[in-house]
């Protein structure tokens, strides 16, 4: 039990420190140069974990491969933007929505309405990311940036309806590994042009 919970211990700690590194990042490096350390560090450490835990890989469907179009080829590249050109306040607050944008986008593709649990539990995520995000922050907000950032977590939140749908078939590491490896396949030319 130790081991799961320092696991998730570090996954929430590298999850949380997401928007203030990718901020740092892009003062010194393009949007499309964090894109691809995020991808190639991810793909290094997914290589790593399907080889070292001999987990067997099945064949794909193209459910894997749009969701990893959806994240992180689309979401990653247009919040990456985004926050290069908008304040990190602004950009925590815009990605902060994410899980209000699943409840709605269920509601309207899938014709499943949020539990009063669900929706008290949505208010109150908003409340205080309103909360915490409406201190003065660092960097300069902008219409454009902001833009970016919320298609960009449209993309994520789409990419969770679709992925709930198609990872129940697969391992999670597996289901993880194929989205990571197909998200970088379509975005590979257009680091390489860029960087």
């Amino acid at each position: 039990l130790r081991a799961e919970v320092l696991a998730l211990v570090a996954a929430t700690a590298f999850w949380g420190s997401t928007v203030v590194t990718i901020k740092i990042a892009s003062r010194g490096l393009s949007s499309w140069a964090v894109t691809a350390i995020e991808l190639i560090t991810t793909l290094i450490i997914l290589f790593a974990i399907v080889i070292l835990g001999r987990i067997r890989l099945r064949k794909p469907s193209w459910g894997v491969v749009f969701a990893g179009f959806l994240e992180p080829t689309l979401a990653y590249v247009l919040i990456n933007s985004g926050m290069a050109k908008t304040s990190g306040t602004h950009a925590s607050l815009v990605i902060g929505l994410q899980s209000l944008l699943v409840v709605i986008m269920a509601a309207i593709f899938h014709r499943k309405l949020p539990s009063r649990r669900v929706m008290v539990g949505l208010a109150m995520a908003l409340a205080g990311l309103i909360a915490v995000t409406s201190s003065r922050g660092g960097g300069t907000p902008t219409w454009t940036g902001d833009l970016l950032v919320f298609v960009g977590v449209l993309c994520a939140a789409a990419y969770v309806l679709v992925a709930h749908g198609v990872s129940e078939r697969y391992d999670a590491v597996e289901f993880t590994f194929y989205q990571f490896l197909f998200g970088s396949l379509a975005l590979a030319p257009f680091i390489s042009l860029s960087i």
